[in-house]
């Protein structure tokens, strides 16, 4: 089943169908208007001339620049999960294990 998600964005509803099974769809909704809400604050009494398209811009810019510092930083703990990972295997293959007496 789909979801409905329910955006008030500048006085205004807009309404937008996920696809079944997209997880907290809400919540990415709720993301977007908490980073709005920052670049508005972010932009003080200038926020009143600066257009919503504007305004929404600098959101997606926000947000997309969050995305790829994540990604980064997901990309170098693969790495560095990995470079450990293999040296614990070979720390693990270069132990000798003996036979214990019976």
């Amino acid at each position: 089943m789909d979801t409905i998600v329910t955006i008030h964005m500048f006085g205004e509803v807009y309404k937008f169908k996920a696809e079944a099974g997209v997880a907290d769809a809400n919540e990415v909704a709720e993301f977007l208007m908490e980073e709005l809400a920052r670049v508005e604050k972010d932009l003080g009494a200038q926020a009143k001339t600066v257009t919503k398209t504007a305004k929404l811009l600098l959101a997606t810019m926000n947000i997309a620049n969050t995305y790829f510092n994540l990604k980064r930083q997901h990309v170098e703990t693969v790495s560095e999960l990995a470079e450990r990972s293999d040296a614990l295997l070979l720390a693990l293959e270069s132990v000798s294990v003996s036979p214990s007496a019976e």
